[in-house]
């Protein structure tokens, strides 16, 4: 049984509207913030308000509220201060649009509230500009601070790596940004304990629900612009772009405008997802809301974390696609060649068949039985060696047997013997027929009688002996035909 979750973003992602959905869920807010304690950051705390968000959909609003010294609320607003809210709406007081006045005071307030994302590099001792001000308590850190904090922790491995590698991502994205290593991408000092908390709790709290596996859907790219030190700048925000290069995205919904997906939340899915697109196929088990603090007016301002569970197939079942494509222009003299071609490029299996096409031309089905990751290269070998315009794609499973290479003595030479199958279906034994040819040729006699011999010593074989040794790759392609 494989656990699944699924990040919904109608409306984006942030950090804390990531947390809210897992703890929404019914993981404990207690249990995470006792992971995260294990952490040497201070001065923060969590406030979880079910109360707190769009009425519309329910779920839960969760916050990091940033202490002083004392052990006070400094204000909401602090960290990463995304358009989704901590504090954005208390401090504009209205939806963020294209356009609209802005006085000393008011874009202070907003480069304030976008924190370090929308700030840049001084270098040297002028340090992240644009970004909030010194707090009390919490110290300057950089990625390579982050990652040595968290390897240095007693959190689970997997939970540490998943975080070091969102974290990663982050720093790589904002380091392109502005060039810098990413191991010397400074986080502003609230900045840091914010992302680390949003991180850090997002992937301990899947650790606690026990997924195996993160899909998230299309990502929405906002509409609007910011401010920051180096000036207005439309939305998505650099370091945003780079994190989604390669997801599929899409257009803000109608009437909603602002940042909409942010950089942590770009890198909390970008770095977990395996997929992205609709839903995965599965048995739906439960669902978390994770609210924003900023209203979007037509629609509710929400993630949404569906967990469910994928039961798995047959021993022997995996997932291939079935590339094709019908070729009427073409002599078959020159597709000979092709089916080792497309082996050489790692397909599973390959074939040319005789069709009848449009206005009675006769032509050829090409075929390839591929892995999900041949499946470009195998494409890109059939639009590269055929006169097709295009190949068709489609996606199947195939139930296989465990098979293994043997090597038979026989009185003509050694023989590869192929065995397959498992208790309850039978076993297989076939000599491998190159060899048969290959010893027949060098010995002077018919092929049949080399075959005759390799079959006998094969049915010596203990074959569940012989299918606990690993699979040695054929020429051309990797075992798995």
């Amino acid at each position: 049984m494989t656990r699944i979750a699924y990040f919904d973003c109608p409306t984006g992602i942030a950090g804390d509207m990531l947390l809210g959905a897992l703890v929404d869920l019914g993981v404990s807010p207690d249990a995470i913030e006792a992971g995260l304690r294990v952490l040497p950051i201070s001065g923060w705390r969590l406030r979880i308000d079910p109360a707190g968000g769009d009425p519309r959909v329910g779920g839960v609003a969760l916050r990091v509220e940033l202490l002083d010294g004392e052990g006070r609320d400094v204000g909401e607003g602090w960290g990463d201060g995304h358009a989704h809210g901590r504090g954005h709406e208390r401090e504009h007081g209205h939806e963020h649009e294209h356009e609209h006045e802005h006085d000393h005071d008011h874009e202070r307030e907003h480069d304030h509230g976008h924190g370090h994302e929308h700030g840049h590099w001084h270098g040297g001792e002028g340090g992240w500009v644009g970004g909030l001000g010194a707090h009390p308590g919490q110290p300057y850190r950089t990625f390579r601070d982050i990652r040595g904090l968290l390897e240095g922790s007693p959190l689970p491995a997997s939970v540490v790596a998943r975080a070091v590698h969102v974290f990663s991502r982050l720093a790589a994205a904002e380091g392109a940004v502005h060039g810098l290593p990413a191991d010397e991408v400074p986080f502003h000092e609230v900045g840091a304990v914010d992302s680390i908390v949003d991180v850090v709790g997002s992937v301990l709290a899947l650790h606690l629900l026990a997924v195996d596996e993160v899909h998230c859907s299309a990502l929405p790219l906002g509409d609007g612009f910011v401010d920051c030190a180096h000036g207005r700048i439309p939305v998505p925000v650099p370091a945003t772009l780079r994190l989604l290069l390669g997801v599929p995205v899409g257009p803000a919904p109608p009437g909603v405008r602002g940042e909409l997906v942010t950089p942590t939340g770009a890198a909390l899915a970008v770095g977990l997802a395996s997929a992205f697109g609709p839903p995965p196929e599965m048995t739906l088990r439960g669902v978390g809301t994770g609210l924003g603090g900023r209203r979007l007016g037509p629609v509710p301002n929400a993630v949404r974390v569906l967990l469910g569970e994928r039961r798995e197939g047959n021993p022997g079942e995996e997932q291939v696609f079935i590339l094709s494509a019908n070729i009427d222009d073409m002599s078959p003299q020159l597709l000979g060649p092709l089916i080792d071609v497309l082996l050489s490029e790692g397909a599973l299996d390959a074939w040319i068949a005789p069709i009848h096409m449009k206005k009675g031309r006769p032509g050829s089905l090409v075929s390839a039985l591929v892995a999900p990751d041949r499946r470009g290269a195998v494409a890109a070998a059939i639009l590269r060696e055929t006169t097709t315009l295009g190949v068709r794609c489609a996606a199947a499973t195939r139930e296989v047997l465990p098979r293994a290479l043997a090597r038979v003595e026989t009185p003509y030479g050694p023989v590869r013997v192929k065995l397959s199958g498992r208790a309850g279906v039978g076993w297989n034994r076939a000599p491998e027929f190159d060899d048969c040819l290959a010893l027949a040729r060098a010995r002077g006699v018919p092929v049949r009688e080399v075959h005759r011999a390799a079959v006998v010593a094969a049915d010596s074989l203990d074959p569940e002996a012989a299918l606990s040794a690993p699979v040695p790759p054929r020429e051309g392609g990797d075992g798995r035909r």
